[in-house]
C-alpha cells in the first residue's frame, strides 16, 4: 500500500460539541492528523495568528498558538499551548478562544471526529493534513531540551520516525501546557527526514514594547530554532533517528533552560526536505526533482526573502501543503518597528503557499503546486519581483525501480 494523504480545509463552527469531518473525496482510514490556522476564514484579516497541532489517537494530541494583536499603541503577543489538545487559539488580549479535543479516526465514513469545549467567537478556516496508507501512525511528542549543547536524544517514542516534524508558537518552559499568557510569540515549524535532510522557519513576535520588534528566520541545515530578535535560545541539527526516538544536536547551550519543543513522529513512507530560490516573475511551470521520492504530501514554508544564515528582520512566515490534487495554505505578517502595530493573517485556499505583507494586506507571491512521479511543478502566479528561498518536505514512496522516483514500468508476465 503506498503513502495516502488528504488535505482540506474546514469553516470551523461557533458552537461547541462533537464534530465530525468525512469528506466524499477521502478514501482511507486516517492514522494522523496535523492541523494549521489562522483567524482569517478566506483571505486576509487583522491580527498576526497562527494555531497549530497534531493527533495521532484521543490520547495523544498537542498544540501551540499564538496572536500578535493589529492596531495596537505597543505590541500585545500572546501564547497558548496544551498537550491534551489538538487545536488552540487566541482572541485580542490573550484570552483563550478555541480549544479542541481530538476523538477518534473513523472508517465508516471515513474522516475523524473532535469535540470543541471552547468555540472560537467568530468563524475560522482549519486547514488539515490527514495521513494513512504506509504511514501507519503518527505520534505527538513533547521534547525537553534541557541545558548545556551537544545531542539531545528524545527517548520513548513506539520506534524508529521516518519524519519529525517539529512546531512552536512560544519558547515554552517548566511545564507541558501554558493557559493563554502575554508571552512573546516564536512562531517555529521544522522537520527532519531519515535520510538527513532538514529545514525550519522561524518568526518572533516581541510582547510589550513601543513599537514591534519582530523577526524571521529560515534554514535548511537545520531542524527547529528558536531565537529573540537578536539571539539564538536554542538551534538544532539532524543526528540520527534512533530505535525509539530521534537525536538532535545543539551546538550552542540553550539560553533559557528547558525549552519545550512540540513536535510528531511519522512512521511509514519515505521522505526528503530541500528548497528552492523562487523565480523573480510569473511563470506557468517550474519543475523542482525529490530524487528517490514520488510526492504523495508535499509540505512548503517561506519567510519571504533569499537564503540567509542570519536572522533577519520582520515577523513574514508561511506554511502550506499540497496532496496533489488540493491544496491550502496559512500566512502571516508582524511588521517591524511599526507604532502602532501592523499585524494581518491570510488563509489561501487555492495556492499551496502565499507570501503576505501586512497593512491592506496583500499577497505578494503565490505558488500553485502540482505532483508529478519525480517531484514536483511550481506555478508562480503572483510575483513580488525578489527571489524568495521555499523550503519543502515531500513525503510519499520510493520508487521500485531506478532511482528517480519516475515512471514505473513493470515487466510482463514470463519475462522474467
Amino acid at each position: 500500500m503506498p503513502v495516502l494523504a488528504y488535505v482540506n480545509t474546514e469553516a470551523l463552527p461557533t458552537t461547541t460539541g462533537s464534530k465530525t469531518i468525512s469528506p466524499s473525496a477521502l478514501t482511507f482510514t486516517p492514522t494522523g492528523l496535523f492541523v494549521c490556522s489562522t483567524r482569517s476564514t478566506n483571505a486576509g484579516l487583522a491580527d498576526a495568528t497562527l494555531h497549530l497541532g497534531a493527533a495521532g489517537s484521543s490520547s495523544n494530541e498537542v498544540t501551540q498558538a499564538f496572536e500578535s494583536e493589529d492596531a495596537s499603541a505597543s505590541s500585545d503577543v500572546g501564547v497558548v499551548a496544551s498537550n491534551t489538545g489538538f487545536m488552540a487559539g487566541l482572541l485580542d488580549n490573550n484570552a483563550v478562544d478555541m480549544v479542541g479535543d481530538f476523538t477518534s479516526f473513523n472508517a465508516s465514513p471515513f474522516g475523524f471526529t473532535y469535540n470543541l469545549s471552547d468555540a472560537p467567537a467568530t468563524a475560522l478556516r482549519m486547514g488539515y493534513v490527514l495521513l494513512g496508507g504506509t504511514v501507519t501512525s503518527i505520534e505527538p511528542f513533547i521534547h525537553n531540551l534541557g541545558s548545556g549543547s551537544g545531542n539531545k536524544a528524545k527517548t520513548g517514542l513506539a520506534g524508529t520516525p521516518s519524519c519529525v516534524i517539529f512546531f512552536t508558537a512560544g519558547i515554552l518552559t517548566a511545564a507541558d501546557t501554558l493557559a493563554a499568557a502575554t508571552s512573546t510569540g516564536t512562531a517555529m515549524v521544522g522537520w527532519m527526514c531519515a535520510d538527513g535532510t532538514q529545514g525550519y522557519c522561524m518568526s518572533r513576535h516581541t510582547d510589550a514594547l513601543a513599537a514591534a520588534d519582530t523577526a524571521r528566520r529560515q534554514r535548511t541545515d537545520k531542524c527547529c530554532g528558536g531565537f529573540s530578535t537578536s539571539a539564538e535560545v536554542y538551534e538544532g541539527s539532524f543526528v540520527s533517528m534512533d530505535a525509539n526516538g530521534y537525536t538532535i544536536n545543539l551546538a550552542n547551550a540553550p539560553s533559557v533552560a528547558n525549552c519545550r519543543v512540540y513536535g510528531f513522529a511519522i512512521y511509514g513512507g519515505t521522505w526528503t526536505a530541500g528548497s528552492f530560490l523562487s523565480t523573480t516573475t510569473t511563470t506557468t511551470g517550474a519543475d523542482i526533482k525529490t530524487t528517490g521520492v514520488g510526492p504523495a504530501i508535499s509540505f512548503f514554508q517561506t519567510y519571504g526573502l533569499a537564503a540567509n544564515t542570519t536572522t533577519q528582520t520582520g515577523g513574514k512566515r508561511a506554511l502550506g501543503v499540497c496532496d496533489g490534487t488540493r491544496q491550502w495554505c496559512m500566512a502571516v505578517d508582524d511588521i517591524d518597528a511599526a507604532d502602532p502595530t501592523v499585524a494581518d493573517s491570510w488563509a489561501e485556499l487555492t495556492h499551496a503557499l502565499v507570501s503576505i505583507t501586512a497593512g491592506t494586506p496583500a499577497v505578494d507571491d503565490s505558488y500553485f503546486i502540482t505532483h508529478h512521479a519525480e517531484g514536483f511543478t511550481y506555478q508562480h502566479d503572483t510575483a513580488s519581483g525578489t527571489a524568495i528561498q521555499v523550503i519543502y518536505l515531500v513525503g510519499g514512496d520510493a520508487p521500485i525501480f531506478g532511482d528517480t522516483g519516475g515512471p514505473i514500468y513493470r515487466p510482463r508476465k514470463g519475462y522474467f
